[in-house]
């Protein structure tokens, strides 16, 4: 299979870039962005180059952001990654998400979650 490209939305310092590098050490493409707002624009353009989102439950309006990207159709594979159990397992189906992986997490915990999507992807080809 070719490399994947996923966006890495997550507005900590430390953590967005670690789970960029970990999905990269994959072999696939990971982009990160810090801005909420930006990042939506990005996965709702006509062009979304990417298949799959790591979005962290800490960012601002996640509910807002979660249902403008099903509100516009975006079918993306979603891993959300979430400290204090926001999202209950209805809320998760709810707005699609493919995975979900609690922190603290491991470089595993993200190669899981990317093989998870990679098989959606796949799926829905």
């Amino acid at each position: 299979m070719s490399p994947m490209s996923f966006l890495v939305v997550d507005e900590d310092e430390d953590i967005g870039p670690a789970i960029q590098t970990i999905i990269q050490d994959t072999g696939n493409n990971a982009q990160l962005e810090t801005d909420a707002h930006a990042a939506l624009e990005r996965l709702t353009s006509h062009e979304c180059p990417y298949q799959g989102l790591f979005l962290d439950t800490n960012i601002n309006s996640l509910t807002a952001f979660l249902l403008s990207l099903r509100e516009k159709n975006t079918r993306i594979p979603i891993t959300l990654i979430d400290t204090n159990d926001v999202f209950l397992e209805s809320q998760r189906r709810e707005f699609g998400i493919t995975t979900y992986i609690e922190k603290p997490f491991s470089s595993l915990d993200i190669q899981l979650a990317v093989n998870e999507m990679q098989k959606v992807v796949l799926e829905n080809k």
